[in-house]
């Protein structure tokens, strides 16, 4: 048995369906723009956390922690909604496994993540709202726009 909580094995998701993503200029205010890069800052700082426990973890106790075992400790730590910070640690678990996939088949090149590099700006994922409520992120833009 691992010396780690949470530390089972993946389950599978299926990726029997296409997703269509739209992209499309967005004309912003001075203070929606701010909104957006605090956001895209609380973001990046759930991808730094993530790294570094992640690494920390395994220096010290010799286990890799999954992902459900991150997304427990970054939830509710930070200033953005949960669900987008569970997008931002699955993003970050796919670049790990997608890094571990390349390097067996001899890309050597690619690299795992890492916190070294700081990253200060991080896109942030919201879902569609009449299926979440609202959330940390709508009510900031609300506040925001209100003023």
């Amino acid at each position: 048995m691992s010396k780690c909580k949470n530390n089972q094995a993946k389950k599978t998701k299926s990726k029997d369906v296409d997703t269509l993503v739209e992209k499309f200029p967005l004309h912003l205010t001075n203070k929606q723009i701010t909104l957006a890069r605090n956001l895209q800052r609380e973001a990046a700082k759930v991808w730094n956390a993530a790294c570094t426990v992640h690494r920390t973890i395994y220096i010290k106790h010799h286990c890799w922690l999954g992902e459900g075992a991150i997304k427990a400790f970054v939830k509710g730590k930070f200033g953005i909604h949960s669900q987008s910070a569970q997008a931002v640690v699955e993003t970050y678990f796919e670049a790990c496994e997608r890094t571990k996939a390349l390097r067996k088949q001899g890309y050597t090149q690619w690299r795992y993540p890492e916190e070294a590099l700081f990253h200060r700006y991080l896109e942030t994922a919201w879902h569609h709202p009449q299926r979440t409520g609202t959330n940390t992120i709508q009510r900031a833009w609300q506040a925001a726009t209100q003023t």
